[in-house]
């Protein structure tokens, strides 16, 4: 009998719709990781990503947190000259 990991296996799910999601022009942030994709643990399948060759790049940017006081996040996407 197999044993299959289903957190593995879930990893390897999120990183191929991540993988769309960039691909077809998309910015990942925590909010919409979560919301997307469940990844709770979103900046490891980026990694992962990343090490696979894919050029996922990243950018710090200034917003407003729920509370209403400026905060700094990154997004996550793939260059536009990537795309073409």
């Amino acid at each position: 009998m197999a044993d299959i990991n289903p957190n593995k296996q879930n990893a390897t799910s999120q990183k191929k719709e991540m993988l769309k999601y960039f691909y077809a022009g998309g910015v990942l942030t925590k909010e919409n990781a979560k919301q997307l994709f469940g990844a709770e643990d979103y900046r490891k399948r980026v990694s992962e990503l990343r090490d696979e060759g894919h050029p996922i790049e990243d950018r710090w940017v200034t917003g407003t947190s729920r509370y209403g006081h400026p905060c700094r996040f990154k997004e996550y996407f793939v260059a536009k000259e990537a795309l073409s």
